[in-house]
């Protein structure tokens, strides 16, 4: 099984480095965690729109900030979009692409300042209109 999140999570990992998909495990200090879905209705591929929460730490906080503007900007007022997974993931499962119809950020990256030990958070929340399905 696909998972929405999966799209973005192989999208993201092509650009930048330390992209986590679940959870974090271990003493993990810079990363980006796309999160999971919040709901059925997010967890597979419909025709309806999707919240994408992604979440930036980093050990300093002009870089989280930048890399979490960069990803801001990756994905603000995208229109057709389209995400395919890679070859080697899940093969024999579809779909492989997704189309984003439209995808708008509710704001820009918001800090959530130091969480302990010098990481620092920020946070992206997107909605992204789905659409357009490609098998």
């Amino acid at each position: 099984m696909i998972l929405i999140t999966d799209y973005f999570f192989y999208d993201l990992k092509e650009a930048f480095e330390n992209v986590l998909s679940v959870e974090v495990t271990g003493k993990q200090e810079n990363f980006i965690l796309v999160m999971p879905g919040q709901g059925v209705g997010s967890l597979y591929y419909t025709n309806s729109a999707l919240n994408l929460s992604i979440v930036v730490q980093n050990l300093n906080s002009r870089d989280g900030l930048e890399i979490a503007t960069a990803i801001y900007n990756r994905y603000r007022d995208q229109i057709n979009l389209e995400l395919t997974l890679p070859e080697t993931y899940l093969p024999e499962e579809n779909p492989r692409s997704i189309n984003c119809l439209y995808i708008q950020p509710f704001d820009r990256p918001v800090p959530l300042g130091d969480v302990g030990s010098g990481r620092f958070q920020f946070s992206l929340n997107f909605s992204i209109q789905l659409g357009g399905l490609e098998i």
